[in-house]
């Protein structure tokens, strides 16, 4: 696959060099290469009990902290939560 870069500068209203144009080309035209490499490679994926993840039960953690264990390290807090400063108007 050719990509040509003036045209696209062009559509996007850039202004590029020639010389700019040629070496985005050729990058281009390097990653388009490697993407239709890609579109080569197999990648069924079948769904065997070797490739399936195993996932873990959620349990509650033993061992957490209260409330006010968390809040002690707050720099402010008030009703139990913590106050931020405002950040969008």
């Amino acid at each position: 696959m050719k990509i040509d870069v003036k045209r696209a500068a062009q559509l996007s209203k850039l202004n590029i060099s020639d010389n700019k144009a040629k070496s985005f080309e050729k990058q281009m035209n390097d990653i388009a290469q490697m993407i239709s490499v890609l579109s080569q490679i197999n990648n069924d994926i079948s769904d065997t009990d070797e490739r399936r993840a195993e996932l873990r039960a959620d349990q509650p953690h033993e061992q957490s902290l209260s409330q006010q264990q968390i809040m002690q390290n707050a720099p402010a807090f008030s009703n139990g939560v913590f106050c931020v400063p405002k950040t969008v108007d």
